[in-house]
């Protein structure tokens, strides 16, 4: 984490566990206030210990599954935006690194963010370098989600 950080790469808060807030994706039940909030407090403090930095004031809900709820509590732990994608890969879900590279390209926007998935199951990190060439052969430069918004 550390070193992604020396990279110039931009951390956001994602929670510690990958729990739903909601339920609704996984189909568990919503969590609590404050499960939520050691949800949000344990990741921030781990990535504060690793990386040395805090998350503040960016926050992407795990499976994107939000509420009114959750916002508001994002925003009383100091999270003003509650980040979200406008490409999602589909890498996660089998997408062969030729379909990730179709599906991104075919869709992308100026101020897109696009979302990729890391694991065994996911081609995402194997369609990266194509993806980047066509992008930025089509005129794309890339940012880091404070970037993005500003």
């Amino acid at each position: 984490m550390a070193r992604i950080v020396s990279d110039g790469h931009q951390l956001i808060n994602h929670t510690y566990s990958h729990a739903s807030f909601t339920g609704y994706s996984p189909g568990t039940r919503a969590l609590t206030a404050e499960e939520r909030r050691r949800e949000i407090e344990r990741a921030e403090a781990v990535l504060a210990t690793i990386a040395g930095v805090g998350l503040k004031p960016y926050f992407r809900p795990p499976y994107g599954d939000s509420d009114n709820a959750m916002l508001v509590q994002l925003g009383q732990l100091g999270y003003a935006y509650s980040v979200m994608w406008t490409v999602d890969s589909l890498g996660w879900n089998g997408y062969t690194a030729n379909q990730i590279v179709q599906r991104c390209v075919s869709r992308a926007i100026p101020g897109a963010i696009l979302l990729f998935h890391v694991g065994a199951d996911s081609q995402d990190a194997v369609a990266l370098p194509e993806l980047i060439r066509q992008l930025r052969a089509d005129g794309y430069s890339f940012g880091t989600v404070s970037d993005v918004l500003r």
